[in-house]
């Protein structure tokens, strides 16, 4: 995740959350830069558990002052592993949650370098046995976003397979602010191998159980 992307996360966790109510249970699969998952603490949940892979961001998380979602801030959770970062994929972690009778009423996927048959996976086989009634999917939409035909054309297909999957979506589309975004290499991208987003909308999706 990059620190642009922070009002799209915001605008996530206000859709996720609506009103924002303290004691909710939340599921975040990717945690990066921590964005997000900071936004999260700030609701006060009773439950937040987070699955992360990468090596140098769980070394990140447990040496770093900088970062506060340390061992104390398990330790602060209102019961035991009521907050926790798991450390792994989430193809291992999430089937150990789903056995243990883990409920949430948030759940949100953002993962680096996964292609769309990973984020098809767990929404078709897991969310319906993780996402409460009444609860909220979310993930971060950058599905064909360096072109706009690709985008409209995956709208299309992850609304055919979340109904396949007994899951009703609804868009709330954003503006994206483009300055430092327009040129490959420059602003934001410099250092990014590609630059993978190009659209000055973004389509939020807002995912329930159907019925």
């Amino acid at each position: 995740m990059m620190a642009w992307e922070t009002s799209i996360m915001r605008s996530s966790v206000d859709a996720l959350l609506p009103g924002l109510p303290a004691g909710k249970r939340i599921l975040n699969i990717g945690f990066g830069m921590g964005i997000i998952d900071a936004m999260f603490r700030e609701t006060q949940p009773s439950r937040h558990h987070i699955i992360e892979a990468h090596p140098e961001v769980l070394k990140h998380v447990e040496g770093s002052p900088d970062c506060t979602f340390g061992k104390d801030w398990e330790a602060g959770g209102p019961s035991e592993g009521a907050y926790k970062i798991h450390a792994g994929k989430w193809q291992e972690v999430v089937p150990r949650l789903l056995e243990q009778g883990e409920l949430y009423d948030a759940i949100y996927f953002d993962t680096f370098g996964e292609d769309y048959s990973q984020l098809r996976m767990f929404f078709t086989e897991y969310v319906p046995g993780l996402l409460d009634e009444g609860g909220i999917f979310g993930f971060f939409n950058g599905l064909g976003a360096d072109r706009k035909v690709c985008y409209d054309v995956y709208t299309k297909v992850v609304e055919m397979h979340l109904t396949d999957a007994g899951l009703d979506i609804e868009w709330n589309e954003l503006d994206v602010d483009m300055k430092g975004l327009e040129e490959e290499g420059k602003g934001e991208w410099h250092g990014v191998k590609r630059r993978y987003w190009t659209l000055d909308k973004y389509r939020l999706p807002i995912i329930t159980l159907m019925g």
